[in-house]
């Protein structure tokens, strides 16, 4: 690659911007990853204001350039090229290689500006441009360019020169989409958030202020959809899929967008898709899984008539029949607790509100729960009465559900391990465990009452074990541990399909095994009763 040295920084005193290095380096990666030879130069950036630096870089073989900016303290950059000929193009990347912000046309014509809000850190500015292959022979236009640039601080809006050729507001998927709406307000930090609707596709152009924070969340209970956010230029700011949980989408803006025009298209993740879904327009959330996206009731645990109550450590079922199921309950003392709503009829939204009716936190979709939902208060709530209640989400579903509550200390978490057989409890757990004895031929026993049952047996020499539950009401789970041995879980149930029956066909060797028979406690589930069967085969000996 061609190396141009940069022109001459001249600094007055207490300047801001200042060169570090230059572009070849001895480290193979540069401080976002790109490959350390394709670095042009290094700048620091210690204060909110500095000199504008001139600069040119090339682009040789159309391999991108890279300017590495160090920032010592929050401040807007602007990243302007001036080039004659070429279609250059900016993108800024952080220290992890993620790209925060690009800009094709914003400077006018064919020319780029890129100007975003930068907190303290090491980022990137790659520069590259769009060829343009000639007729008959001769290099493409980009394909080796010497690219004029300068960097300054402050934020600037990029412009539209639709004579120029950069006309991209017209163009552009979002902005030309035929159900456009405008929002006259605008958006983002500060404001208050904003509900929309519509069937999809369908997209929202708004206006933001500089450095705005945002978040855009996505929500459909018919489709699977997909969020894009561009700016005026077109330029592709942000895209996501299943950000929001489940197949709703968010997209997260923390870094602080430039003042300007901007759209947000709501799609499917299947173009061929239709249907209908909201979109919220919100100040930046991190935790978007516990925010917005659903009605919540409108008088929580108002009507005594309905109101059930909780203790701690209760699992109850429900019947959600109208706009919501209500719950109350009392803590004697601070505590750190978990409510879970789980239901195979419909997509729970949990809510959880002080007695006065302030909402502390939601959640529609947790980790691990498909369409369940979960609320962890890791810090412990203050000793008081609260409410809890359970809503379809987006006001459509009924069906019976489970709900339950539980404190979040050191010896429920293990029972509750204990109880979904995912450790062995030890003997001074006080779990019962039903001893059946040595294992010759065949062992039996029954199990009830909807509740996890350990055994005990043993084997004297290496065998295959088969053990068999024949389930009434509802399927159970099988869990096979080495109790005398390192006391890990080693094998778990097949379920058979066509049945209610689970099988676990293990090789062990001689010594002690615990087994336990979880029963499934979903709201559909039935009353279960299983009836166990443990056959042990030896291989025969060879002739």
């Amino acid at each position: 690659m061609t190396r141009f040295s940069r022109k001459s920084l001249l600094l007055a005193s207490g300047a801001a911007l200042s060169v570090l290095a230059t572009g070849a380096q001895a480290q193979e990666r540069g401080a976002c990853g790109q490959p350390q030879i394709l670095t042009h130069a290094q700048y620091l950036i210690t204060g909110a204001t500095a000199p504008a630096v001139d600069t040119v870089v090339a682009i040789a073989r159309r391999e991108p350039a890279y300017i590495e900016l160090e920032v010592g303290q929050r401040t807007g950059v602007t990243i302007e090229t001036s080039s004659g000929n070429a279609d250059p193009v900016v993108v800024i990347f952080n220290a992890n290689g993620d790209p925060l912000l690009g800009n094709d046309d914003g400077a006018g014509g064919l020319n780029s500006l890129l100007s975003i809000e930068l907190d303290p850190g090491s980022y990137c500015a790659q520069i590259s441009t769009y060829t343009s292959v000639p007729d008959g022979y001769g290099t493409p236009t980009g394909f080796n360019e010497n690219i004029p640039l300068q960097i300054r601080t402050g934020l600037e809006a990029p412009r539209v020169d639709t004579a120029g050729g950069g006309g991209a507001a017209a163009s552009t998927e979002c902005f030309a989409m035929p159900n456009l709406v405008h929002l006259d307000d605008p958006v983002g930090s500060g404001a208050e958030s904003l509900a929309v609707n519509g069937t999809v596709p369908y997209a929202y152009s708004f206006s933001v202020e500089e450095g705005t924070n945002m978040s855009l969340l996505a929500r459909s209970n018919t489709l699977d959809t997909f969020l894009t956010l561009v700016d005026v230029n077109g330029n592709q700011i942000a895209t996501d899929d299943d950000g929001g949980g489940g197949t709703d989408s968010h997209i997260g803006i923390n870094y602080g967008l430039p003042a300007g025009e901007y759209c947000v298209a709501v799609t499917g993740y299947d173009p061929a898709t239709s249907g209908p879904a909201d979109l919220t327009i919100s100040d930046y959330n991190e935790n978007i899984s516990v925010s917005g996206g659903s009605v919540g009731p409108a008088n929580p645990c108002g009507d005594p008539a309905t109101t059930v109550s909780l203790t701690a450590g209760e699992h109850v079922q429900g019947v959600l029949s109208g706009e919501s199921q209500d719950y109350t309950f009392d803590l004697a003392e601070p505590m750190a607790l978990r409510l879970t709503a789980t239901s195979n009829s419909f997509d729970t939204y949990l809510w959880l509100y002080t007695a006065d009716g302030v909402l502390l936190n939601e959640n529609d979709d947790a980790d691990g729960l498909g369409t369940g939902s979960r609320i962890e208060n890791r810090d412990q709530l203050p000793a008081g009465s609260y409410c809890a209640s359970v809503t379809p989400f987006g006001g459509d579903g009924t069906g019976a559900f489970n709900m339950h509550l539980m404190e979040l200390s050191e010896e429920a978490l293990l029972m509750e391990a204990y109880n979904n057989a995912e450790i062995l409890p030890p003997s001074t757990a006080g779990v019962e465990m039903t001893d059946l004895g040595l294992l010759h031929r065949n062992l039996r026993a029954d199990n009830a009452g909807g509740e996890t049952q350990w055994y005990l047996f043993e084997v004297e020499d290496e065998s295959f074990v088969v053990v068999d539950s024949a389930s009434v009401g509802s399927v159970s789970e099988i869990v096979l541990f080495d109790y005398e041995g390192s006391g890990q879980r080693i094998a778990a149930s097949q379920l058979n399909s066509e049945s209610l029956s689970t099988r676990l066909v293990k090789k062990i060797g001689s010594g002690i095994y615990a087994l336990a028979v979880v029963p499934d406690r979903s709201a559909g589930a039935g009353v279960g009763a299983s009836a166990l069967s443990l056959q042990r085969y030896i291989r025969p000996p060879r002739q």
